[in-house]
């Protein structure tokens, strides 16, 4: 901003950077020149200036809204996946789309782990390896006892995984002993017996479920964990991990271990070590679980920082750290221990966590919440609130509706609210001299994903979307834009003021076009003035508002508004024409000072 007085009472203001809206909750006439009040559908470019934000251009169709989207490459190749209609699809080029699994109708969390893709949603657990179809997770069988003997016993080895009732046992054969005690009694079924690493045809032994036994007809050569059993007992633990709806990486300094929570309780369980030494997605020992302060409470987010991983419900925050634990009998396990952070302040909106420029950002009572380090020795950190300028419209937002996205590329964060409105808010978190925040409308969208250069939206009207620049519309439906300014005195609340012109910058384009008026405190409707500024090519031509500009370099149009004795002015600069183009760079005001308000 920049003011330029002459040695009359007339004074120039340059608005020359344009900084976003500020919702002031005690009102708007205090905003600096260059803040909105009201910024609707506007974005603002790394160089400060007014752009109209890009369009929707629809790609693919399903029927019900779009649950999740994922893009990534799996099996040598780029993909992505959509989750709509009860279905989990492969989208390719030219809207084709190909089923890939059924699933229930529900919010989906897509988790990249060990070259497969797999796929939760609190009712299903399946994975995909890029060919073929998604198949149902069957769960890593553990190998519970080792060095057994005929009669049992034994040495514990691998914790029971939750997901499948499925174990196995190796017994150490003596050469004399025909029948084989397994650890547990009335199975479900005994499914396979191997000796010396291959199959034991069925007619060479008998089982006895009930029992738990395996009885040989000749007795296995002697030898060291020699004969394997696999059995499946009645009970199984499987919806503990089919509930769970997010999932998060870490294991200290590492991201071999995954964690699920989202079940509506406190607790969060981790991914077990397979026999071979390799992390699984497909392995949850039982007890490998962390209950988080109080039960009254769910876990509603995670993410790791650094070499910690953060923990948040919705009346605190926690920090896990990874360490060794030896137990009693000289196991040494991974242990992970819970430290309180804040008391008070966490997450309202499940699995809505993201890691903005390194630092959680969460939700808590209407606002967004920044946590960031400040201590290198300890683990400490604050809550710093970063949404202060959009207070109003965050005090609105439902939580449990809430979806958030971060575009590091672009370094935009997205607030979808998902109101009747589409309401959406975006931060553009690294501008050199603070904060931008800009509002649009007419987003509803459930999910969101950028592939390379694009950016993908899943919408609640079943469309998946490209959002971009070179859609100038949504879907061919007019983008309406508003911009207002704070009320404005001109460094003199208590003189009157009349303002008979001013200028505005706009880049020419294509399709370039501005709408112009003013709001006092005399008066809330001003002439509107209307600011053309396309450039003349045959493939944009519009008669109804005719250009003869072929220069590509910034025009300035001077525009006669006359507003007359007003102490506050608020400039408005609109624009609701399909396919524009406009790209505001600059907006000068010429004021004179007369007398003094009465």
């Amino acid at each position: 901003m920049a003011t330029i007085q002459t040695g009359s009472n007339t004074s120039y203001y340059s608005i020359q950077r344009f900084l976003g809206v500020n919702e002031s909750l005690d009102g708007d006439t205090q905003l600096q020149l260059g803040e909105a009040s009201i910024m609707e559908n506007w974005r603002v470019t790394p160089q400060y200036h007014l752009r109209i934000r890009p369009g929707l251009k629809t790609l693919w169709k399903f029927t019900g809204p779009v649950r999740g989207l994922w893009s990534g490459d799996l099996a040598g190749r780029r993909r992505m996946l959509a989750a709509a209609d009860g279905k989990v699809w492969q989208l390719t080029d030219g809207g084709k789309k190909e089923a890939l699994a059924s699933l229930t109708d529900s919010a989906v969390t897509f988790l990249p782990f060990s070259n497969k893709l797999y796929i939760l949603n609190g009712h299903e657990y399946l994975v995909w390896d890029g060919t073929g179809t998604a198949k149902t997770v069957e769960g890593y069988i553990p190998l519970v006892v080792t060095a057994a003997s005929p009669t049992g016993g034994g040495t514990k080895l691998e914790n029971i995984n939750r997901l499948t009732a499925k174990r196995r046992v190796r017994f150490s054969a003596d050469g004399t002993a025909l029948d084989f005690h397994l650890p547990e009694q009335q199975l479900a079924s005994i499914d396979r017996v191997e000796q010396n690493g291959a199959a034991v045809a069925s007619g060479q032994y008998t089982v006895d479920a009930a029992k738990g036994t395996v009885t040989f007809l000749k007795a296995p050569a002697k030898g060291v964990n020699n004969v394997e059993v696999w059995y499946t007992a009645k009970a199984s633990l499987r919806t503990q991990v089919t509930a769970m709806r997010f999932a998060e990486t870490y294991n200290g300094s590492t991201d071999t271990r995954v964690f699920l929570y989202g079940d509506g309780t406190n607790k969060a369980i981790y991914s077990g070590i397979t026999e071979d030494g390799q992390p699984s997605a497909e392995y949850f020992p039982d007890l490998y679980e962390i209950a988080v302060d109080s039960g009254n409470t769910p876990v509603t987010g995670m993410m790791k920082q650094f070499s910690y991983l953060m923990i948040f419900k919705p009346d605190g925050a926690f920090s896990t750290q990874y360490s060794a634990t030896t137990l009693e009998d000289g196991t040494v396990t991974a242990g992970f221990y819970v430290s309180p952070i804040n008391r008070e302040i966490g997450n309202e909106a499940p699995g809505q966590v993201r890691s903005v420029y390194n630092e959680p950002r969460t939700m808590y009572a209407g606002n967004l919440y920044d946590w960031q380090l400040t201590s290198t020795g300890r683990d400490e950190r604050r809550a710093k609130i970063v949404s202060e300028r959009v207070t109003q419209t965050m005090h609105s937002a439902d939580p449990y509706q809430v979806v958030t996205f971060d575009d590091e590329r672009e370094q935009e964060y997205y607030v979808f609210l998902n109101d009747e409105a589409g309401t959406t808010l975006v931060h553009r978190y690294q501008y050199d001299s603070g904060d931008v925040w800009y509002r649009y409308t007419g987003l509803p969208v459930l999910c969101a994903v950028r592939d390379g250069a694009a950016v993908y939206f899943g919408l609640r009207d079943g469309r998946v979307c490209s959002f971009t620049y070179a859609e100038r519309s949504d879907d061919g439906q007019p983008i309406p834009c508003r911009w207002e300014s704070g009320n404005m005195d001109f460094s003199a609340d208590f003189r009157r003021k009349y303002s008979t012109m001013l200028w505005v910058s706009i880049k020419p384009d294509s399709n370039a076009r501005l709408y112009i008026t003013a709001r006092t405190d005399k008066r809330s409707t001003y002439t509107v003035k209307f600011v053309p500024m396309q450039l003349a090519t045959f493939t944009s031509m519009d008669f109804r508002h005719f250009s003869f500009i072929t220069n590509r370099n910034p025009q300035i149009e001077r525009v006669k508004l006359k507003v007359k004795k007003f102490a506050f002015y608020k400039l408005v600069l609109e624009i609701n024409d399909n396919a524009a183009t406009t790209t505001v760079l600059g907006v000068d005001i010429r004021v004179r000072y007369t007398g003094f308000v009465k």
